[in-house]
């Protein structure tokens, strides 16, 4: 470097950003991916819990183990107490079957969505059974299931 030349002062831009445009930004990648980020900075780790839209999806579990892990990942975010934001969409899409333990979870994320105000849910399951709870919500404005059973039993639908 010759002596006319300035150092270029480093700038962190992205620190400048808000919450809400990291927030956006991060929506744009797979969720565990984005909570890769939590590593940086408690902040990051404050956006990740403000995503609005949570989109969970087991393709990549190549055992039952791996699916374990997964449903591990669901529960820290969704049973999270530093979740607080209103969610806008739950997508699950999941081809393992759920055992006993693992429908629990599954039931425990819905309600978990529901009080989080959710608008959207998208779930897809293999031939799984699920309460019939989902239907009710003061919020939920698309539902979308597919390749799943509801229980019939007193079955009421309040949306």
């Amino acid at each position: 470097m010759s002596q006319s030349e300035e150092p270029v002062a480093a700038v962190d831009r992205i620190s400048q950003l808000s919450d809400e445009t990291l927030c956006h930004i991060l929506s744009f990648l797979p969720i565990k991916q984005a909570f890769t980020t939590t590593i940086l900075s408690k902040r990051w780790l404050r956006v990740c819990y403000s995503l609005t839209v949570l989109s969970f999806n087991d393709e990549t579990v190549a055992d039952y183990e791996t699916f374990r892990r997964f449903c591990r990942f669901i529960d820290t975010l969704m049973l999270s107490n530093q979740q607080e934001s209103q969610l806008k969409t739950f997508s699950l899409k999941c081809r393992f079957w759920f055992n006993d333990d693992n429908r629990r979870s599954f039931d425990g994320w819905l309600e978990a969505a529901k009080q989080r105000r959710v608008e959207e849910f998208h779930i897809f399951l293999n031939n799984v059974t699920m309460s019939s709870n989902i239907f009710i919500s003061q919020t939920l404005v698309v539902l979308k299931l597919e390749n799943l059973r509801v229980e019939d039993e007193n079955l009421c639908v309040d949306l």
